[in-house]
């Protein structure tokens, strides 16, 4: 959805500005905590559980509220991501990256909503993967 809204919808301007940021919030919100998560569980090489996604997404979701209604964490953050961003847009396009901007706008809270299901997906998706390693289908994340 992330990849749809920023390459599609944004620059095709075929939904309204506001509805395309709302869907961005809402699907990094949820994408994050969740690629997050996966990194430190594999890393870990085993599950980690829906506590542990809590944790994550309330993390997530305090510094997206940070952002939405404090200038100068915003500041910081968009510094951290340019500087991140620089080596990769050289690397791969040659060129520095377009300019980074976040939006104030404290209606865009609403979409915490989606870092909320993080743990809940986390757990299901736990589930299922510790049932198909009892059945012995799988063996990733599975303690040793």
């Amino acid at each position: 959805m992330l990849m749809t809204n920023d390459f599609v919808f944004k620059d095709g301007h075929q939904i309204p500005s506001w509805l395309s940021g709302v869907l961005s919030d809402v699907a990094g919100l949820f994408a994050l905590p969740v690629v997050l998560i996966s990194i430190a569980e594999l890393s870990m090489r085993r599950l980690l559980g829906w506590r542990f996604a809590a944790i994550v997404a309330l993390g997530v979701g305090v510094v997206f509220a940070a952002a939405k209604l404090s200038d100068s964490v915003a500041d910081v953050l968009t510094t951290l991501w340019t500087w991140t961003l620089t080596p990769i847009s050289l690397l791969v396009h040659g060129r520095l990256p377009r300019p980074v901007g976040l939006v104030h706008d404290p209606t865009d809270l609403v979409a915490l909503v989606a870092a909320a299901v993080v743990p809940a997906f986390v757990a299901g998706s736990s589930t299922r993967a510790a049932a198909a390693a009892a059945a012995g289908e799988s063996k990733m994340l599975v303690d040793e």
